[in-house]
């Protein structure tokens, strides 16, 4: 699926259930009136704890996605990985929300953490962000921080990942080039106050 903004994904213990589901519609339902199949049109996050209130933003919903590892070349096995969520998190996630934002303005990577951040709350899950959370003050410091393998820049990544209220775990995988990378996986502690940081961003 190719979307114009940033996307994230909650990860959830339990596979969907009518009280969850009801929920997923509740939460959903209260962005705005547009809601259709798997897309809505947000114009407040107000209702969920944000401060969004405006234009409609579109955002696509895919409930019971695939687990975001289940096509990543990881180094370490999706059972393994699975259970290290477990150890750190106390959650084994076994189904999925992705929200995919269409647009790519600031107010839709704010959204987007609402929506996030709303559902991790509410239905118990942790955000896998798509990617590595990366201040900008951090790769503008470190030379060819984007071409660099993750074990030359994972010091500088988790300095400031650690500064922060919560958890936030990086899982490394190899890129279709053959790079070590990594992306992070996060919970609602953290999520909230990278929102509030200054150089909030989620990832495209």
């Amino acid at each position: 699926m190719n979307v114009a903004g940033p996307v994230a994904q909650v990860l959830f213990a339990t596979a969907a259930t009518t009280s969850w589901q009801a929920t997923l519609d509740d939460i959903l339902g209260s962005l705005g009136p547009g809601q259709e199949a798997n897309s809505i049109q947000v114009v407040t996050t107000r209702p969920i704890g944000g401060l969004y209130e405006g234009t409609s933003r579109p955002f696509l919903i895919d409930i019971d996605g695939d687990l975001p590892w289940a096509e990543m070349g990881l180094l370490a096995e999706v059972g393994e990985t699975r259970t290290f969520y477990e150890r750190v998190f106390g959650l084994r996630p076994n189904s999925a929300v992705t929200v995919s934002a269409m647009c790519n303005q600031p107010e839709d990577h704010r959204i987007l953490a609402d929506i996030a951040l709303c559902l991790a709350q509410r239905l118990n899950g942790i955000i896998d962000m798509g990617g590595l959370i990366v201040p900008r003050h951090v790769f503008l410091s470190t030379p060819d921080f984007w071409n660099a393998p993750w074990p030359a820049v994972q010091s500088r990544v988790q300095a400031f990942t650690k500064s922060m209220p919560g958890t936030a775990v990086a899982l490394a995988y190899w890129t279709a080039s053959g790079r070590e990378w990594a992306w992070h996986t996060v919970d609602a502690a953290f999520l909230q106050a990278w929102l509030r940081h200054p150089e909030f961003h989620m990832i495209k």
